[in-house]
């Protein structure tokens, strides 16, 4: 019997953690039970799965996938460590964050606080493309790191938000080694490892053995198939030749939810902002945006 599970519970179930609950809908098949590889129809195929740049939801997919960050989410949403064993503020200007040991990067170097020191350093660069970067520049002073198990951030001000954005999937920490020796194919540490991929078709992706989350994953391994057209995608789960799908399409919720192989269960999630520009009137006036 098939079943359908948002994004969010696919992700737990596969060991992925989701930065948002946007996405209307995946599906999940028979068949990844039986074979333990999991056929998964991307809304795109991704056009970078560089760690720090920002390309899209289905690169984002993939990145939570095969890289980890010093925080991740929980399966209700809560921030919570991840890399790190533990993150705690050090007075008002600072966080520690302890990592957890015995984490082997996919290029099989061991997680260290210098690897944390040289991923904040590169995405602060001053050619950096990262996402974070304007974000990090602002707030972040320096990385100290004190031992090889040890990070502190010292920051310029005050935050509240920054573990929050260190569990995104656009803040992975990234092996320094690795990106010495090729900086085009840089090592992470995440639930699954990067495989052969045919551009603008598909991704496979293996278990990695050395998750630091014991039982994790749960499948041997996946295949992540593009499917740009919506109407493609739909069809494709019908058919069963994918076992999951992402961005169902709001006109399919109806037939998907009636087949009796599939189910859909969507969630909705913040995805839309209001942002005031306080440098100019009247909304310069604190009075008035209060």
């Amino acid at each position: 019997m098939s079943i359908q599970v948002d994004r969010r519970t696919l992700l737990r179930g596969a060991a992925i953690s989701s930065i948002t609950g946007t996405l209307p809908g995946v599906a999940t098949r028979a068949h990844a039970q039986r074979s333990g590889t999991l056929r998964f129809g991307l809304s795109s195929y991704p056009p970078s799965i560089r760690p720090w740049e920002n390309t899209g939801t289905a690169a984002a997919t993939v990145k939570l996938l095969i890289y980890r960050g010093l925080m991740g989410l929980d399966a209700e949403g809560n921030v919570r460590p991840e890399l790190a064993a533990s993150f705690v503020p050090d007075g008002d200007t600072a966080y520690v964050a302890k990592l957890k040991p015995n984490v082997k990067f996919a290029n099989g170097a061991m997680l260290t606080s210098d690897d944390v020191k040289f991923t904040f350093e590169t995405i602060m660069a001053e050619r950096s493309t990262a996402f974070f970067r304007p974000n990090f520049i602002a707030l972040i002073e320096r990385v100290e790191t004190p031992d090889p198990l040890v990070a502190r951030i010292v920051l310029k001000e005050p935050s509240a938000t920054l573990p929050m954005q260190l569990a995104s999937p656009h803040a992975p920490i990234i092996s320094r080694a690795s990106m010495a020796a090729n900086p085009n194919s840089p090592a992470g540490h995440g639930p699954f490892l990067l495989g052969e991929t045919e551009r603008g078709a598909w991704l496979q992706l293996a278990a990695n053995p050395d998750f630091h989350r014991p039982g994790l994953p749960k499948l041997a391994g996946l295949r992540m198939i593009a499917y740009a057209d919506e109407n493609l995608r739909v069809a494709a789960l019908e058919a069963g030749d994918v076992d999951i799908i992402e961005y169902v399409p709001w006109q399919s919720f109806d037939s998907i939810a009636a087949n009796p192989r599939l189910s859909i269960d969507a969630v909705d999630g913040p995805f839309m902002l209001l942002v005031f520009n306080a440098t100019k009137a009247p909304f310069n006036d604190r009075r008035l945006r209060q």
